[in-house]
């Protein structure tokens, strides 16, 4: 074989990851920079709604739009009146 490709290939392969962890490495700096920027901004744990027994969180309007459930109860119709064909 030609010891210039296997070079090449080798440089190749060098610059290649090396752009990738630079990248990657970076990535991760700015999502923490940014994270660490919205908790500083952002809401604090008083403001948040309280948590149920179950664990979830309580919603301040928990019932959906009638026209969502109407809209909803439509689509299970179609589906089981596809299915029985």
């Amino acid at each position: 074989m030609n010891a210039n490709l296997i070079d090449q290939g080798l440089n190749l392969l060098v610059y290649g990851m090396g752009t990738v962890f630079v990248f990657l490495t970076v990535l991760v700096g700015a999502t923490t920079l940014m994270s660490r920027l919205a908790n500083l901004n952002g809401t604090s744990q008083n403001e948040l709604p309280e948590e149920s027994p179950t664990g979830a969180r309580a919603e301040t309007n928990s019932s959906p739009k009638p026209e969502i459930v109407l809209a909803i109860k439509d689509a299970i119709a179609l589906h089981r009146k596809a299915n029985k064909k």
